[in-house]
């Protein structure tokens, strides 16, 4: 499974990997730029695994953190400055149209994304689908 980097810190509980219960750990902090895998949302909150450990937040938190770090340019460049016009102005939160794909091994759905596809199938894969041009 793919691991999608944070684009900013965020406080998040450990969990216990067996019964997905508080571990009774203060809350730890998982710095900017942490690979995180397995995201599984569930109501309001949103589990994960980071350095092998099971984790909980907000799932508003979590989205958020990783909404920040998709704004990075895939080819290493700089992402663009916002005038203060732009920078001023309220942000729509970002929606993903996610189109059904027909397939004989499951259902899978993909949206499109800066740079490619990401495809989902019926037991929560996620995977991102290099494509610059958007052929398939």
């Amino acid at each position: 499974m793919p691991a999608l980097e944070l684009g900013k810190s965020i406080e998040c509980i450990r969990l216990n990997k067996r019964n997905r219960l508080p571990m009774g750990d203060p809350p730890r902090t998982i710095p900017f730029g942490a690979l995180v895998e397995e995201i599984r949302e569930t109501g309001d909150r949103a589990s994960f695994i980071y350095l092998g450990e099971l984790y909980e937040c907000a799932a508003d938190l979590l989205q958020s953190a990783l909404q920040v770090s998709g704004s990075a340019q895939p080819n290493g460049s700089a992402p663009r400055t916002e005038t203060r016009a732009s920078a001023a102005a309220p942000k729509q939160p970002a929606s993903l149209d996610w189109e059904s794909l027909p397939s004989s091994q499951g259902s899978f759905s993909r949206a499109r994304v800066p740079g490619g596809w990401l495809l989902t199938s019926e037991a929560n894969a996620l995977v991102f689908v290099p494509d610059q041009e958007h052929a398939w």
